[in-house]
């Protein structure tokens, strides 16, 4: 897999304000230009085809000299970009010239508007009007990071970027900002990498020019003062301490370990209470502040409903105050990874029981090549996964689960190219020729001519122009931060979008990044277990005597040795590999067809599609929203012998097992599609199995992808196959084992736990673990013909395709079932499990998964009721009762209102973990609020003290916001109302809504304007009475508080909550508690 420059070590690791969890370089030129492009005529759109580039030109023209005319009216300079460049420069009224207008090539199929300019302060500015966005965004990108780190102060970049949401002078009230956007349907965040600061936010579009204000202040008058210090220095030193156990985090503090000592990359980046916590920290931050955050090294990325010339207005009224001191990027002409500091094997012992290699290699600088994509090319030629790949051979000889390849990081002087491997048991034992597979496929490439460079670059540009042409809407949250990082190293405005029509094939320069990627200059990472005690370890490299060395900063213990001239020569000499391995060939998948379907008669709601058999039902809805010629295609196959899977954890291991089969027999075939934004998706649920296929609407490349799934899900020669058995049961066994070192302690709680508790018929990792220990090829056999004999197929065919189409891809995986004599399941699938709870109060407790991880975390559940009852009205519609839809509406109300005050107080304020939030829960159509929090501190009795607390005080601040006003509720509910009628962004978002209601039964495809309806009948003083009896009330709350323990601090909650469950003996066929 090729992943974005930095995705798993550096992005993935960047410091955030509250960052929790969270796209790929796919820019690219070929013969897919828009005039390859149809449109079928439908009314009140334009003509039948798209215009050819003269046509383009034209009205690029005509565009031009309108918008230059309504600018010569205003004396707002800022300059408009459009499809082709014009050379115009066009003056102002006034002594001060317009910019002169600069061009970029955007998508044929993008309606907004793009606006670039420079304020008088240095400030570059990117705006995008979108005038059909219901949320709107901005994003800042300060070209200082860790780098700049004081040695004194480390962790001070990230300190900082935390302080500026405190306060400012011209909102001096803490917190004025988040709670500002959280009141108005939005969000914030920010986070700190290398060399830049970023921070972002969306929120309702109508709110956009007071949100904006209200960030400016960030970069004008912030509030740096004493009061906030150390809540901040424990913020930053919670959000340390929540990934001392993260194996990631821990390579990636490796890595800048053993590097260059005289580079900033050296440096510990994060901070804690040991680098932070000093008298003099507030002084330091406000040297760095004023150092760097100059308007000069900034980059403003706007994105609204508005037009051009008022989003302009905005920023020239707001941000041309931002002081411009003529602050110089700082840059580092050394390196991290020159001689001595490369050439090296780390052996080191990670915390999950996995089996990694990892290989560096230090390249010249391409930073400011991004028009060349070399890196992007080599990430996906290493990356491979198809025929003839590293990947391919490696699993062949069951060495390896997976591989990925990218840009690890860039930097001014150099850039550091990365391969992640992960190892079977075997492979481990094979690491030398694991590294000399893909030492092999290095020289491979090494010794390509200029004429199959071009072939493979040709390809890559193929398969990027498509999905540029046709890329769909993301958060404009995410979107103004990408883009306002992308302007940092991306000088020209006609290549911020990433156009493939930009991009350039360099074959001197390819060929020399090739060239340097030496067998005897990587840095290798080798991580195991089994290095615990490198005398008894089965790697076939050359090993230490003990890993006697300890990183620092999270204990990591390893040892180092250095590439032996002799392995290179093992390396290089191990060409057996060689006649496995080959170029991927040209894209098979590449779709032809992008001809949107006359829109007249698409309806606003799924409908069914005329079944063609007994035994399937095939829901259809054709797309007139995004009108992109794009197809998702999602079926439940549900079984009979789904009732066993309830009381026997080995039906659902050999279901997961058999979906995990077909797929690892998929991947080398359809992985080429998987380029393309193609999806393909097999796995096991508790009535059987999903499948799910995302991509283009081309019916041939479909047909091809679904017929590839359907001939996997039943070729027995394809399914007995020795080597994808056994990789894939070794694969299946190392991440349930694993699960209790991968998983974060607060999404196991609430995503593992609570599900195994409460809401889905799932066994615990460990049943299946045990589950899978005996299983071979026939069981699997056997398994899948009971599995689909008189099974049944529901299935949603949504996006650009007509009934007809809908109908045939229906029928194409009806044909996987063995029989169609099922026409009703319902009396012979296990029932859809809902615990529903008494009043009263239950408690779950275990013991952190990690016994080595000091987090604890508890969230506190209490549980609404059903989130929709059904009833028939007399003209036969099926709809939500009033009384379930008042509820939901209610609870949505106050969840709203109370889940900012949720962060405030628990996170800022109390500082009680770096984990702390409120929500709105629905699972299997049960509402429930929560509150979880997770701490590196304090234990969970005090946690649950503490929420406990905070839910009586929220009772006094919902009732004062409640009846002081009568304008504070109506604005609450006219927010809520934003939120419901807000557009999804994607077709993807549409069908997993539409999914959802199909998949559950409720068919509610209107649910939000039943919840809008819903809303007229609510008063204020039902709100109040509603958290009285649903969380406050003993006696009617039904609360469960489920609880994790950090190592060292076992306990009990029995002074808080009774009824405790036993988890271990839950399992799928637990209905009720007493």
């Amino acid at each position: 897999m090729a992943y974005k420059q930095g995705i798993p070590l550096l992005e993935a690791f960047e410091e955030g304000k509250d960052h929790q969890s969270d796209e790929e370089d796919s820019e690219d030129e070929s013969p897919f230009t828009p005039d390859a492009v149809k449109i079928k005529a439908s009314k009140g759109r334009l003509g039948s085809e798209f215009c050819t580039w003269k046509h383009w030109l034209f009205l690029g023209l005509v565009t031009m000299i309108v918008l230059v005319i309504l600018l010569l009216a205003v004396t707002l300079p800022f300059a408009l970009i459009q499809e082709k460049p014009t050379g115009a420069t066009t003056p102002q009224p006034t002594a001060t010239p317009l910019p002169t207008v600069l061009p970029v090539t955007k998508s044929p199929h993008d309606s907004r508007d793009y606006g670039y300019f420079t304020l008088d302060n240095g400030l570059r500015v990117l705006l995008v009007s979108d005038n059909e966005t219901q949320l709107s965004a901005a994003a800042m990108d300060v070209a200082v990071g860790s780098f700049s780190d004081p040695p004194s102060h480390l962790g001070l970049a990230h300190f900082c970027e935390h302080m500026l949401f405190y306060a400012s002078d011209k909102y001096p009230q803490e917190g004025a900002y988040s709670d500002y956007l959280s009141r108005h349907g939005g969000y914030d965040n920010a986070y700190t990498s290398t060399e830049n600061t970023n921070y972002f936010f969306r929120v309702g579009s109508e709110y956009l020019h007071e949100a904006l204000d209200r960030f400016a202040q960030f970069f004008i008058s912030p509030i740096l003062s004493q009061s906030g210090v150390s809540r901040e220095v424990n913020a930053v030193d919670s959000e340390h301490r929540k990934n001392l156990q993260d194996d990631g985090w821990r390579l990636w503090q490796l890595l800048k370990h053993i590097s260059n000592p005289y580079h900033p990359f050296h440096q510990f980046n994060t901070g804690d209470l040991e680098t932070l916590d000093k008298p003099d920290v507030l002084s330091a931050l406000k040297d760095f502040y004023y150092k760097y955050y100059s308007a000069n090294q900034m980059q403003l990325v706007i994105y609204g409903k508005e037009d051009l010339v008022t989003l302009s207005q905005y920023t020239v009224s707001m941000f041309s105050s931002i002081r411009n001191n003529n602050a110089s990027r700082v840059r580092y002409l050394n390196t991290s990874f020159s001689p001595p500091f490369n050439g090296k094997i780390v052996y080191y012992v990670p915390v999950a029981d996995v089996h990694m290699i990892t290989m560096y290699w230090q390249v010249m600088p391409l930073k400011e090549k991004y028009r060349e994509k070399i890196a992007s090319i080599l990430s996906q030629l290493l990356g491979h996964e198809g025929t003839g790949s590293p990947l391919h051979y490696l699993k062949k000889q069951q060495w390896a689960i997976s591989i990925s390849a990218g840009t690890e990081f860039s930097a001014d002087s150099y850039t550091v190219l990365g391969i992640y491997i992960t190892l079977t048991q075997s492979g481990l034992a094979h690491s030398k020729e694991v590294i000399g597979t893909v030492m092999q496929y290095i020289k491979l490439l090494q010794g390509l001519t200029e004429q199959q460079w071009r072939q493979q670059w040709n390809d890559y540009v193929d398969v990027a122009i498509v999905n540029f042409n046709f890329s769909s809407k993301i958060s404009p949250d995410k979107y103004t931060s990408n883009l306002a990082s992308t302007m940092r190293t991306v000088k020209s405005p006609r290549d911020f979008l990433g156009s493939p029509q930009r991009y350039i094939f360099n074959h001197t320069l390819i060929s020399a990044v090739v060239s340097s990627l030496s067998p005897s200059t990587p840095i290798i990472f080798v991580g195991s277990h089994n290095l615990s005690n490198p005398q008894t370890s089965t790697v076939n490299l050359p090993l230490p005597g003990s890993l006697s060395s300890t990183e620092p900063i999270y204990g990591t213990k390893y040892d180092v040795e250095p590439v032996s001239s002799q392995l290179v020569s093992d390396w290089l000499q191990y060409s057996v590999v060689l006649q496995e391995l080959s170029l991927p060939k040209q894209n098979e998948f590449i779709p032809r067809d992008f001809v949107i379907l006359e829109t007249s008669t698409a309806t606003n709601q799924p409908m069914k599609a005329d079944p063609v058999d007994d035994g399937y039902s095939v829901w259809w809805q054709q797309d007139k929203q995004f009108l992109q010629p794009k197809l998702n295609l999602v079926c439940n196959i549900y079984s009979p012998i789904s009732k066993k899977a309830i009381n026997d954890p080995r039906w659902t291991a050999l279901t997961e097992l058999y979906a995990n089969i077909v797929l690892a027999s998929l991947n080398p075939l359809v992985y080429p599609a998987t380029l393309l934004d193609y999806s393909v998706s097999v796995k096991a649920v508790p009535h059987g199995l999903n499948i799910a296929i995302n991509g283009y609407s081309d019916s041939t490349v479909m047909n091809k992808i679904i017929e590839l799934v359907v001939n996997a899900m039943t070729n027995d020669t394809l399914l007995s196959n020795p080597e994808i058995f056994s990789l894939t049961l070794e694969s299946m066994t190392d991440a349930l084992s694993n699960y209790n070192f991968t998983a974060l302690p607060y999404h196991y709680i609430y995503q593992y736990i609570q599900s195994v508790v409460m809401d889905r018929p799932m066994w615990k990792k460990w049943q299946l673990l045990n589950a899978l220990q005996d299983f071979n090829v026939s069981e699997v056999l056997s398994h899948k013909a009971s599995l689909l004999e008189s099974a049944t197929l529901l299935c949603l065919v949504h996006g650009n395709v007509d009934k007809t189409q809908a109908i045939r891809y229906g029928h194409s995986f009806f044909t996987v079932l063995s029989s169609s004599t099922m026409i009703d399941p319902t009396g012979t699938l296990a029932p859809r499990r809902r615990i529903l709870l008494s009043p009263g109060n239950y408690s779950v407790i275990v013991p952190a998964l990690n016994p080595m991880d000091h987090n604890s975390v508890i969230n506190v559940v209490f549980q609404i009721g059903v989130g929709c009852n059904v009833t028939t009205l007399n003209n036969g519609l099926h709809v939500c009762t009033n009384s379930s839809l008042k509820r939901t509406a209610i609870v949505s109300l106050l969840t709203l209102q109370i889940q900012q005050s949720c962060f405030d107080v628990l996170r800022t304020k109390q500082q009680l973990g770096y984990v702390a939030y409120c929500t709105l829960r629905t699972n299997n159509n049960v509402l429930s609020f929560q509150i979880l929090v997770q701490s590196g501190t304090y234990n969970a009795s005090l946690l649950l003290e503490r929420i406990d607390q905070f839910l009586k005080d929220s009772l006094q601040n919902v009732t004062e916001f409640l009846t002081s006003s009568t304008s504070n509720f109506e604005s609450l509910v006219q927010i809520y109302h934003e939120v419901l009628r807000r557009k999804d962004l994607s077709l993807s978002d549409v069908t997993a809504r539409l999914w959802n209601q199909i998949d559950t039964g409720l068919n509610q495809f209107n649910y939000k304007q039943q919840l809008e309806t819903a809303l007229q009948y609510i008063q204020p003083n039902e709100l109040i009475q509603f958290y009285k009896d649903y969380i406050l009330d003993s006696g009617r709350a039904k609360k469960l508080v489920v609880a994790a323990y950090g190592k060292d601090k076992k306990e009990t909650l029995n002074s808080y909550i009774s009824n405790e469950l036993d988890y271990t003996r839950m399992d799928p066929s637990t209905i009720s508690y007493p």
